[in-house]
Parts: structure tokens; sequence; C-alpha cells
């Protein structure tokens, strides 16, 4: 690892996906939902771009030669909102509770929730 601030981006992704598997297992749905090709297709998309290149990047030299300087005043900051997302993420799934569910789906008995972070 070359820089403190890939291993807190690093544990930042640790922690949400912990949130999310963690949200996951607690409202298990039976039976569980069918997930549409594309959208199956987007999402593992969305996995190797937002997990696997940056855990590359992180372990390995393989895109260093995409590298560019930043003033480490801009690393704290990222730090800082790594740490806002991470309390948003944990809190949008606390407050949707039941409603919370991993895909994009119709509920049987939608409930607005107009609580917690939502309330706004």
């Amino acid at each position: 690892m070359r820089q403190p601030f890939v291993v807190i981006y690093l544990l930042g992704v640790i922690i949400a996906g912990i949130i999310r598997v963690t949200q996951t297992r607690k409202y298990r749905r039976d039976p569980k939902p069918k997930i549409p090709a594309l959208e199956f297709w987007l999402l593992l998309f969305w996995f190797f771009a937002s997990q696997i290149l940056p855990f590359l990047y992180g372990v390995f030299s393989l895109l260093s030669f995409a590298n560019y300087p930043l003033p480490h005043s801009i690393s704290f900051i990222g730090v800082g909102v790594l740490g806002f997302a991470l309390w948003l993420f944990l809190r949008s799934h606390l407050d949707l509770a039941q409603q919370w569910s991993p895909i994009a789906e119709i509920q049987p008995n939608p409930i607005l929730i107009t609580h917690g972070v939502y309330r706004y």
C-alpha cells in the first residue's frame, strides 16, 4: 500500500459492504426476488468498477499510470466526505427497516418512510 488514504478508502468499502450484507441478511425475503438480466449485468459492472478496480489500485501498481498529484487537504476532505457517506448509508438502511430491498422492487404493502434521514 502506497498511501494511507488508499487504506482508508478500502476500509470504507469494506464497512459499506458489511452494512449491505448485514441488512440483506436481516431483511431476507421469501421468495427471493428475480433480478432481470440487464440489472444483473449492470450490478456486475458496478461491482467491478467500484470494488475490484479500487482494490487492484490499492494493492498493486497496475493502475499507477493513472496517478496524478493532489494536495493533502483534498485527501483529508475526502476522508470527511467518506465518513459522512458511510453514516448516511447506515442511517438510510436503518430508517428503511423492512422497506429496504437489495434490488429495486415493489413491496407487497409499501409504506412511505417519513422519519430519520427521509424526513428531509
